[in-house]
């Protein structure tokens, strides 16, 4: 989110590019770590139905949101795209905070 500021506050070009790469760079990672910690967290039946269905689930997302989010900054203006996107960064963060620890593997 700390990038996501940086893009919006600052008003120089250098300094959008570079947040943005970085945002994509740590960002990137994201769907296979929920995935690791999916099949960590549930019982070992319902992994292909659970995975398949955040997947199916994150696919219908990648599919609306844009839309949505598209009349939003044609009827407001595209500088309505920044709170969304912290919005949605927000969301992330307390979803990803509400998951129960996993306790580290000892062998």
């Amino acid at each position: 989110m700390g990038f996501e500021l940086l893009f919006w506050l600052v008003p120089q070009f250098i300094v959008s590019a570079v947040s943005v790469a970085l945002q994509g760079f740590f960002i990137g990672p994201l769907f296979p770590a929920v995935i690791v910690v999916m099949s960590k967290l549930l019982p070992h039946h319902l992994h292909v139905s659970a995975i398949g269905f955040a997947a199916a689930f994150g696919g219908s997302g990648g599919a609306v949101l844009p839309f949505a989010v598209g009349a939003v900054a044609q009827a407001k203006g595209v500088q309505a795209l920044q709170p969304i996107i912290l919005a949605l960064f927000g969301a992330i963060f307390v979803v990803w905070c509400g998951l129960p620890r996993i306790g580290k593997k000892k062998e």
